[in-house]
């Protein structure tokens, strides 16, 4: 069947938008894990906080991170914790796709050491010894762990913790002969470890490469993936830019391109959705969304969200009159009496430049502030945040400098952190996040 010029540029598109969150996905399992010899199936954990020279999207300075990539080609593994009682931990698995497949931690209720067993696609059986199963639709899994850290002199003490997580194979904890190891792969080389480009004839080798190897895809996208192999994308496809007549090349170049610029790079704030909490039912992040457009936006800007019910992040680009967030002026956000963040762990408030995505460089080396942060408090029970590049006073005792977030110079954005919300953010009367109230230099 021979395709015209403006098909072949829809199919380009479409199949842009489809596949961007995968080779996303692979850039950092690329980047963060292949490429510095980490192995799979083992526990990277961080013993710091995270600070601007993190290479992570839009990372938080609350927890600290324990990363995983598994390989479930083989067999299972099994996710052992100890017991967490006295602060927030959350295990987060993703699929290929970037959709969140499950939860284990402190809003599971998952209190006591326990066993979980994640499986891949196609397994079945049951394992005694284990609390329950996640059931993966994807060959390789991504383990992201997040464990809350109550201040600098808290740090010891989560390491401690982490050095307890444990992945062990599935013939390992059952003591039982190993099965069959899954056939070697190859990963081809990606620079860009985050915000990746799209570029034919590269971007499309990736995508099929990770339809082809990581996570065949769902019954529910068959037909649509259908259609994209008359372009020579989809499981077990050749992209070949140069087989295409020059017209149809252009076409499928410029299809990927307003993809990318028109689609996926657009920006979701906006001066009336700033601060928006999503609805709690959600299935952003989760099995079966078909929000294409969106899951790709969220793997460009903010990869690996948790889903609503386990935090929600509020995000903000705009102040109370619609101008964008910069440094060249200064900001108040004041929470009234019993206003603060309804979370039944903790909540924190960061900052990110807008060009590196990252946290901003400042002198004091303040990332966050929230409820593990020594806040000033007024007589009349506010809380009162000062969010600008200079300190808001230049007496050292002065309380309002516990309530400094420093900007840099040029644009930024920030997310509030609320982790296991309270449902009453959802409730009749929906938390309202308190305005960004702009004001000029001092001079």
């Amino acid at each position: 069947m021979s395709l015209s010029r403006a098909q072949v540029q829809f199919l380009a598109r479409a199949a842009a938008i489809y596949g961007y969150p995968m080779v996303a996905n692979y850039s950092l399992m690329y980047n963060n894990f292949v490429a510095h010899g980490h192995p799979f199936n083992r526990f990277r954990n961080a013993t710091e906080l995270a600070t601007p020279e993190t290479n992570v999207v839009t990372p938080n300075n609350d927890t600290l991170y324990s990363q995983a990539w598994l390989d479930l080609r083989a067999e299972p593994y099994v996710l052992s914790v100890p017991a967490i009682k006295d602060r927030y931990y959350s295990f987060q698995l993703v699929d290929y796709f970037t959709n969140n497949i499950g939860y284990i931690g402190t809003n599971e209720g998952e209190l006591a050491a326990a066993s979980y067993l994640i499986a891949g696609p196609g397994w079945e059986g049951a394992v005694p010894g284990v609390a329950k199963t996640i059931q993966s639709q994807s060959r390789f899994v991504y383990v992201l762990g997040r464990t809350q850290v109550k201040g600098e002199a808290d740090l010891p003490g989560v390491q401690a913790i982490q050095e307890r997580y444990r992945l062990t194979p599935l013939h390992r904890f059952l003591e039982r002969p190993s099965p069959p190891a899954a056939p070697a792969l190859t990963f081809p080389r990606i620079s860009l470890p985050q915000q990746y480009t799209p570029t034919l004839p590269g971007f499309f080798h990736l995508v099929n490469r990770c339809l082809t190897a990581f996570q065949a895809p769902p019954r529910v996208d068959e037909r649509l993936v259908r259609a994209f192999a008359a372009i020579g994308v989809g499981p077990g496809k050749t992209f070949n830019l140069d087989a295409f007549p020059s017209d149809l090349q252009q076409a499928l170049v410029q299809g990927v391109a307003s993809a990318y610029y028109d689609v996926i790079r657009a920006r979701a704030g906006n001066g009336d959705d700033d601060w928006s909490i999503p609805p709690s039912d959600t299935r952003v992040f989760g099995h079966g969304w078909r929000d294409y457009r969106k899951r790709a936006q969220a793997a460009h800007r903010h990869i690996y969200m948790n889903s609503p019910r386990e935090a929600v992040y509020p995000l903000a680009y705009h102040d109370a009159v619609g101008g964008v967030l910069t440094g060249e002026l200064s900001y108040t956000m004041r929470f009234e009496e019993g206003g603060l963040p309804p979370a039944k762990a903790f909540w924190s408030l960061s900052m990110y430049d807008q060009s590196t995505m990252g946290f901003v460089p400042n002198p004091i080396d303040r990332y966050s502030l929230g409820s593990d942060s020594d806040l000033a408090q007024a007589e009349d029970g506010s809380v009162t945040l000062y969010i600008q590049r200079d300190a808001p006073s230049t007496n050292p005792a002065d309380p309002t400098l516990r309530n400094w977030l420093p900007a840099p110079e040029s644009e930024f954005y920030l997310v509030l952190r609320v982790y296991m919300p309270e449902d009453q953010i959802w409730g009749p009367e929906p938390y309202e996040v308190p305005p960004l109230n702009p004001t000029l230099p001092a001079p």
